[in-house]
């Protein structure tokens, strides 16, 4: 069963129930308000040097979540954006965790997209990274014909995809997550670039901010650092977390590596905290995902061990702010993913206006270490949409 949800600025439209795929036609309504001096000036100044008209804040757009349920209780979620005038193109967005806090700053992102640059757009993706449903709605959108598809390829199994949509002319870009060769040229997929990320980069950069409190609290000779990761193996949590160890390693520590492995915040919390107790050693926690890092930091917590153990983890959740305010977590790493897709709608629709001349480009979307000296700013601001927390 698909609930579809239609919101604008002004009301909360009725709910309506329907058994059929998600709706992919794009109501027309009131105007929205386009990036402000947080995201677009830039990208702005780029796609005016290019000619595309609708960078102003007279374009109307909307904003359509689409939540789909099967008798299998997989959910996926579409967040469309268009705008009334004549769009330049269509482009499609794929994303394998949608449900995960992470991407409340990229749905905040859609309309802002569309409108600076006057495509029809839709982010739609599966839940808790299901490839099988993944690679389904993958071949859905090829056969839709878009004008570009901007996809979450984290797995090799969807390779074959990423091949077939090129050659029907369709460009295809990675964003946010990529393989364990990301930035490489050429990519095994065909993949035409990567919007997001430099996962290693980001982990080497957290665990040397938050290095010398570790040595700080003078710890023994290779006194213990524990890595905590909710799915081993994952190509980006895999990057990060040795990222991670290429800064403690050569620190002299002992690196150990854990399954946190739950679903919830609170499982994880559980095992960490289990983990802790049994381990007395432990100098420094990190974790490696949304899951993981706010579970270091409610153990801490609950331990009272901020203190003794410096922990550390990734992105801007809710309850990684009000760890890093309290000191349970030290630093944690800050993708900036509300700048994803404005960057890949931008690249690929530079490839479309030019007839190719302009080939798409990578582009990382810069990294950052919320910590103590400046978490003020974004602990005050954690409701607005360019950091994405509840």
């Amino acid at each position: 069963m698909e609930e579809e949800i239609h919101t604008d600025r002004s009301d909360l439209r009725s709910k309506k129930l329907r058994t059929n795929l998600p709706d992919t036609s794009i109501a027309r309504v009131t105007r929205r308000e386009v990036l402000g001096v947080g995201g677009g000036l830039v990208i702005g100044a780029a796609a005016a040097a290019l000619g595309l008209s609708a960078f102003s804040p007279g374009v109307p757009t909307t904003a359509t979540t689409t939540v789909t349920q099967t008798a299998m209780q997989t959910a996926t979620q579409t967040v469309v954006a268009a705008t009334t005038a004549a769009p330049q193109a269509t482009i499609v967005a794929l994303a394998a965790y949608l449900d995960v806090d992470f991407y409340i700053p990229i749905k905040a992102s859609v309309a802002d997209a569309a409108s600076m640059f006057n495509v029809n757009f839709k982010l739609t993706g599966v839940p808790g990274g299901d490839y099988h449903a993944f690679a389904d709605i993958f071949s859905a959108t090829i056969a839709q014909k878009p004008d570009g598809i901007i996809i979450e390829e984290a797995d090799p199994s969807l390779f074959p995809l990423t091949k077939q949509s090129i050659s029907q002319g369709i460009p295809v870009v990675s964003w946010i997550v990529d393989d364990a060769n990301t930035l490489s040229d050429p990519h095994p997929s065909g993949r035409l670039a990567y919007i997001g990320t430099d996962q290693h980069s980001l982990g080497l950069q957290l665990a040397n901010d938050v290095l010398p409190a570790i040595q700080a609290l003078s710890p023994p000779a290779k006194a213990e650092a524990a890595i905590f990761i909710q799915r081993p193996g994952a190509p980006d949590l895999e990057q990060r977390a040795q990222g991670y160890k290429d800064v403690l390693g050569p620190a002299g520590f002992t690196i150990t590596e854990h399954l946190a492995g739950p679903e919830t915040v609170a499982q994880s919390e559980s095992l960490v905290e289990s983990y802790l107790i049994s381990h007395p050693g432990v100098v420094a926690a990190f974790g490696c995902d949304g899951i993981s890092s706010p579970g270091v930091g409610e153990a801490i917590n609950k331990l009272n061990l901020k203190s003794k153990v410096v922990g550390a983890g990734f992105d801007l959740i809710p309850e990684n702010l009000t760890a890093v305010q309290q000191g349970n977590l030290l630093a944690v790493a800050n993708q900036q993913p509300y700048i994803t897709l404005p960057q890949a709608v931008f690249t690929l629709l530079a490839t479309k206006l030019s007839n190719g001349l302009i080939a798409p480009w990578s582009s990382l979307t810069g990294a950052s270490v919320v910590d103590q000296k400046n978490v003020a700013n974004f602990y005050q601001n954690a409701s607005s949409k360019y950091v994405g927390a509840k």
